[in-house]
């Protein structure tokens, strides 16, 4: 096989290696030099120093002895004295006796040298002379002693040693890194490709372009995930819902306990849109569809955002959650009317082009029950002929009790002052141990009748009179004084805040700062948002994400797979978990298109990203997740409702 470009790249690495210790070597002897050479300069100052103190004058260097010569030296650390007498005769020299009175400034002086100290190898010496009045004095001393100069190049020899076998180290698992990519560009076969198209390349350019690689195959991965989802849940022609979607998504919305208010399902259908594809065109018929779709979305912009599907070839159903009986109305009058201005072929009747068939549904209700009561609607709708909606009756339903926002505004409002809003808590189970790996928490608040309403009941009409923001901050203030007094816990807690919270200047200026204030309990706090919200405004939340991650925030994505959307945000931003919506979950060993896409979620997700379930409710989902290899998961299943109330 030809060479692998990561083989050059394992010889650069060993020949930089080498250079790195030879250059640190080189630094390391050229700091051991100046260091000598500085300590020599001080040294040859402190001499200098002494010269300039010697009272040389005040002694008799012609008679002086021996003791007085060593008396001076070690008390000035000299290493010798050489003295260089004006005369010294033949017959003195001999008898070692000095005479002043026998000076012959014409005649060479012979010395009389004193040493004190045996001379060293390595030592580096020096001497100063002073001129008396009958003598020349060469003093002798010591810049670096041999001692200081071997235990520097010794101290630098063992930090050469040192810092070699961490470079060495460092390399040596570079190495290795290189070679396990070798073998995993062999079995991938991108080996040759890129043999062939550079055979000798840097680690740097080598780096570069696997990170080019690993850049394609994320994008690759996202439109692999994107192309499941798409063939599998969604409408080829229209790209909204396809039956199945539909289904999956109207089963778990009456299997939520957390639904109280219920929702509406409404079916569209278009009358003679056969009829128009055969003499006008399939373009002609896909471009009414289109406008009738554009129409839907335009009408109904409710939160939670609504569910279409095409459930037949000339039907589009809609499933609203959380929409009251008199805004259900108020909307399929607005439909109504928008549809009317269709662009329609001359031969199509456009009094008779459309009908729709509403029911209402509670979590209690069956779907087929609910599908089938919006079915008798419709055919309702169509017995009267002329355009129109009509809803279903069933007069052994209860009927809702509708407060106005003026209400809803006092009744959160005065919820608010008094605080009187609680938390329950859920816990999600880790498939590992099946321990708490942490809680959900929820808010709740009683009506004037004493019933616990749902955050899905109040959130949305806190939302409409523009208080969601001050429930979620209640919420934090509430969590937060548990955490505090439960210091010893290390438990985390999730709790959701809005996105229309956080794109919120104002709310986010207040949550920083809180966090700032509670800074020693932020690791506890995991932060849910939903998937639909974070992908609409995925650009405008990237610095707050991120300035919450840096805070050490978790963030959790919920109700994923709801709708078909791209999953780049997991690679976008700094996201820890995912939490699968229950319409993924229900009976999901039943649904092997369920399966394949936790499959690709998961491949989406490898890097750090944990997936839990949610609505688990029964062993078979729960052993068909732990096969799939997700991370945990809730639901009544592991609790039976096991909610702590605080």
């Amino acid at each position: 096989m030809n060479k692998l470009p990561l083989k050059t790249s394992v010889r650069a690495v060993r020949l930089w290696r080498n250079y790195i210790i030879a250059a640190l070597a080189q630094v390391l002897i050229l700091i051991c030099v100046v260091f000598n050479l500085i300590h020599s300069a001080e040294n040859s100052q402190h001499y200098q120093a002494k010269f300039a103190d010697l009272p040389v004058e005040q002694v008799s260097w012609q008679t002086i002895t021996y003791s007085q010569l060593t008396s001076l030296a070690w008390s000035q650390q000299f290493d010798a004295i050489h003295v260089f007498p004006r005369v010294l005769e033949s017959k003195e020299l001999e008898s070692k006796e000095l005479e002043p009175k026998q000076l012959d400034l014409n005649k060479q002086s012979i010395p009389r040298v004193f040493r004190f100290h045996k001379e060293q190898v390595l030592s580096w010496q020096a001497s100063h002379t002073i001129q008396t009045a009958d003598a020349k004095l060469e003093f002798v001393y010591t810049l670096i002693s041999t001692r200081f100069l071997l235990t520097s190049i010794a101290c630098g020899f063992i930090l050469i040693l040192l810092l070699a076998s961490i470079v060495y180290l460092l390399a040596d698992v570079v190495e290795g890194k290189f070679r396990k990519l070798e073998r995993k560009a062999r079995k991938l076969g991108i080996a040759k490709r890129r043999s062939e198209q550079i055979k000798y390349r840097s680690v740097i350019r080598l780096v570069d372009s696997l990170l080019d690689e690993l850049a394609w195959t994320r994008k690759e991965q996202n439109r692999v995930d994107k192309f499941i989802r798409s063939q599998t849940f969604l409408d080829p022609e229209l790209g909204i819902g396809n039956r199945l979607f539909f289904d999956h998504r109207f089963d778990a919305a009456l299997a939520d306990d957390s639904n109280s208010l219920g929702g509406a399902v409404l079916l569209l259908h278009l009358q003679e849109l056969d009829r128009i594809e055969n003499e006008y065109g399939v373009e002609q018929a896909h471009q009414i569809l289109s406008s009738t779709v554009s129409i839907l979305n335009q009408t109904f912009r409710l939160s939670p955002e609504p569910l279409l599907a095409r459930r037949a070839y000339a039907e589009i159903a809609v499933l609203m959650l959380g929409i009251a009986e008199r805004d259900l109305m108020k909307h399929a009058d607005n439909l109504v009317r928008r549809l009317q201005r269709l662009d329609l072929p001359n031969s199509v009747n456009p009094d008779c082009f459309f009908h729709i068939g509403i029911a209402r549904f509670t979590n209690q209700d069956k779907a087929f029950k609910i599908l089938s009561e919006a079915d008798m609607a419709l055919r309702r709708a169509q017995l009267e002929g002329h355009v129109g909606w009509f809803m279903y009756e069933d007069e052994d339903k209860p009927r809702e009790i509708a407060m106005g926002s003026l209400k809803w505004r006092t009744f959160i409002e005065r919820a608010l002052q008094q605080e009187s809003f609680v938390l329950y808590f859920q816990p999600i189970l880790s498939v590992r141990d099946q321990a708490i790996h942490h809680q959900e928490a929820t808010l709740k608040v009683r009506d004037s009748e004493g019933k616990m309403l749902q955050a899905g009941v109040f959130m949305p009409m806190a939302h409409k009179c523009g208080l969601q923001s001050e429930i979620e901050k209640l919420a934090l203030r509430k969590l937060f004084d548990l955490f505090n007094q439960d210091a010893s816990s290390t438990q985390s807690s999730c709790i959701n805040i809005s996105v229309d919270s956080l794109l919120d200047a104002e709310f986010c200026q207040w949550l920083f700062a809180f966090l700032q204030e509670h800074e020693t309990a932020n690791d506890r706090l995991i932060i849910s948002l939903t998937e639909y919200n974070l992908y609409q405004h995925s650009d405008k939340l990237t610095d707050v994400l991120q300035q919450l991650c840096d805070k050490g925030i978790r963030l959790l994505v919920e109700q994923v797979g709801q709708y078909v959307i791209n999953s780049s945000y997991v690679k976008q931003h700094p996201i820890a978990y995912i939490k699968l919506h229950s319409s993924i979950i229900r009976n999901i060993d039943q649904h092997p298109e369920n399966q394949l896409f936790i499959r690709s979620l998961l491949a989406n997700c490898a890097g750090g990203v944990r997936v839990f379930g949610y609505g688990i409710e029964s062993e078979e989902e729960w052993s068909q997740l732990k096969a799939l290899n997700i991370h945990g998961g809730q639901g009544s299943y592991f609790n039976q409702a096991l909610n702590e109330f605080i």
